[in-house]
């Protein structure tokens, strides 16, 4: 009579508690992460209203774009654009939603590292409907910092900072010091970036960002898509995660989308 290894149970059975352990801290997140993006919403509005009063008549210099751009304002992560037969995953957020947040957390590493392995390529974009009617919230001034930050090569890094700083009100020290320092940028790079900062370089390029995303109709962040494909992370109603933060799961999520 056949007899099964101890060991193989144990081993079995690990990893099945580990999925179910990731599994219940993914869905924890997920569900924090709706509660943070309410209280941001109230918190916002005496930041917007602060902003504007100071900010909101200044001009716009020179409109450029960023190096990394996609043809519809996003920004192709590590720099590497779509390639034939390869799925191209487009990531939108905006800087205040507290689900953008959490799912940078869980997924951000996961897409870097899809990318890096060349299964996926990917691009970010970013909408500024949280500043709700603000010439220059704070989500739009993130956004343009991090169309700056792009130029000198460090849009990642930037872009992830941003979402580890969600709570900071993103005030002009964070933007253009305290973020910067915190991810190395210095010497002409930090100055170009403060220059392009100053002079809201990248405004009618977010602006176009924001209008795609209304035009579009994708109306909630974060979105995921694959294609004109939604890549549904988890599903609100049934509160349940449809994809793991882990990279197998993630790449075949995409993959049957992909060939959909």
């Amino acid at each position: 009579m056949a007899t099964t290894n101890p060991g193989s149970r144990r081993a079995t059975l690990r990893q099945q508690q580990e999925a179910e352990e990731r599994a219940r801290r993914t869905k924890r997140i997920m569900l924090a992460s709706i509660g943070i993006g309410a209280i941001l919403i109230i918190a916002i509005v005496a930041i917007v209203a602060s902003q504007l009063l100071n900010r909101g008549g200044e001009s716009a210099g020179e409109q450029l774009t960023p190096p990394n751009a996609s043809g519809e304002h996003g920004v192709y992560v590590q720099a590497k654009p779509p390639v034939d037969g390869i799925p191209h995953v487009v990531v939108w957020g905006d800087y205040q939603c507290g689900g953008c947040a959490a799912n940078d957390q869980l997924y951000g590493p996961v897409i870097d590292e899809l990318v890096t392995s060349g299964d996926i390529t990917a691009e970010v974009r970013q909408a500024h409907f949280i500043d709700r009617q603000a010439a220059r919230g704070p989500s739009k001034r993130a956004a343009m910092s991090a169309a700056a930050a792009d130029e000198v090569g460090f849009f990642d890094a930037y872009h992830q900072s941003l979402y580890i700083n969600q709570q900071s009100g993103y005030t002009d020290q964070v933007l253009r010091e305290l973020i910067p320092e915190a991810i190395g940028m210095s010497g002409d790079d930090l100055d170009r970036f403060q220059d392009r900062y100053d002079a809201y370089s990248f405004e009618e390029w977010v602006d176009g960002a924001h209008q795609l995303f209304t035009d579009s109709g994708v109306n909630s962040t974060p979105s995921y898509y694959v294609g004109d494909e939604r890549l549904v992370i988890y599903d609100q109603e049934t509160e349940t995660v449809q994809v793991e933060p882990v990279a197998e799961d993630f790449l075949s999520a995409v993959n049957e989308l992909f060939g959909s």
